[in-house]
């Protein structure tokens, strides 16, 4: 997602193991780190991870 260029936020891959959960072993995410907030557009940012979860689906 970083290649999308969106203003104020970088990605970062996360990876994780459940303790409890249907989804058992290795699950993996993605950290949204904010680096300006008044750059952000945060409902663009909203949009465009919704997109890239609904193309992984």
């Amino acid at each position: 997602m970083n290649e999308m260029g969106l203003n104020g936020v970088i990605f970062r891959p996360v990876y994780f193991v459940p303790s409890f959960s249907k989804h058992s072993g290795l699950c993996g995410g993605v950290q949204i780190h904010v680096k300006n907030k008044r750059t952000l557009n945060s409902v663009e940012i909203g949009v465009k991870l919704l997109y890239e979860v609904i193309k992984i689906r």
